[in-house]
């Protein structure tokens, strides 16, 4: 049998179905070719309409004709008619179609767990560089009067995850993005209190600040790309 090109999908078409096996057909030696409009009469007598996806193709004529998208069981379903060699070609093509889905799916998985893995290592890098801007800020804001600076860690936490919206605890089941989001956040507060301490700015302001310009960042970053287009 010539190599048939093995292509990771979960569907195959009316049409690459009665290509294959007239395909194997010939490669058997039995030249009878089944022809499409048959095959989709099988596909409504063996499966029934609605359970497929009806679509459409255009022609060598140029004309719209019909065209079914059938799962791999389904596809199965219609071979009964078939010789044994081209029933168990199509098995093994089949096969090989649905063991490329899973490794697809496992190495799709694994990348976006390692870069989710290490996305939320860098998030603590960050975080933890913020905690120590908020170390420096504790005494600078009981220095102004602040009778509870020592909430300022959970001050700050909060209003990160306020602005994602998440709540407290949810950091290690959120998705990258928003991990992305909250690292970008608390980059810019540990900025934005290392330049509002320089300038003696009062430490009510610069959680003000941090709030409004952390909303802004948020705006920018989960803008639709039509907006950026207008």
């Amino acid at each position: 049998m010539n190599e048939l090109i093995i292509k990771s999908k979960e569907t195959i078409t009316s049409l690459e179905l009665v290509d294959l096996i007239n395909r194997l057909r010939k490669e058997e030696g039995n030249y009878t070719e089944l022809s499409h409009n048959t095959l989709l009469r099988n596909i409504r007598e063996e499966i029934g309409l609605k359970f497929i996806v009806q679509s459409s193709y255009i022609n060598s004529q140029n004309k719209k004709q019909p065209m079914y998208i059938l799962t791999l069981k389904q596809a199965l379903r219609l071979l009964t008619k078939e010789s044994r060699y081209v029933r168990g070609k199509v098995f093994e093509y089949i096969e090989k179609l649905e063991k490329q889905n899973e490794q697809l799916k496992l190495m799709l998985l694994n990348r976006s767990n390692s870069e989710w893995l290490l996305t939320r290592q860098q998030g603590k890098l960050t975080r933890r560089s913020e905690t120590d801007r908020i170390a420096e800020l504790i005494p600078y804001a009981r220095s102004q009067g602040s009778k509870n600076a020592d909430k300022l860690y959970i001050v700050y936490s909060k209003l990160t995850n306020k602005l994602v919206g998440i709540e407290s605890g949810m950091r290690e089941t959120i998705d990258v993005e928003t991990l992305l989001y909250i690292r970008k956040l608390e980059d810019l507060f540990s900025k934005i209190m290392i330049e509002s301490m320089k300038n003696k700015m009062y430490y009510k302001d610069i959680y003000k600040e941090c709030k409004k310009l952390g909303s802004q960042l948020l705006k920018y970053l989960t803008l639709d790309i039509k907006a950026l287009r207008a």
